[in-house]
């Protein structure tokens, strides 16, 4: 797992891992033994600056159109807002 470095830890809560960069938030958790992406919400830009929202799923089905796309960054914010109130997973460096 990755996330978008010292602005994005990764954190837990309620059993959910979250990852996090500039543009998007996963929230993974263990489905039949896998690592999976719970729901993931992303923003994409063109090259006027428009941006695009998104929401999906990788093993249940999401409140999204069937490309996936969301009229708002309304669920990408909630992410965001759940991923920083979670405990913040700290790595020790092993020498």
């Amino acid at each position: 797992v990755t996330a978008g470095g010292t602005a994005y830890p990764l954190t837990v809560a309620d059993g959910t891992l979250y990852l996090g960069a500039n543009h998007f938030v996963k929230k993974m958790t263990m489905y039949e033994n896998l690592l999976v992406v719970d729901e993931e919400a992303l923003v994409e830009y063109d090259t006027d600056g428009n941006a695009t929202y998104f929401l999906h799923s990788d093993y249940h089905d999401v409140d999204a159109d069937e490309n996936g796309q969301v009229e708002d960054d309304s669920v990408l914010n909630n992410f965001y807002d759940e991923m920083f109130e979670g405990e913040m997973i700290v790595f020790t460096k092993v020498q």
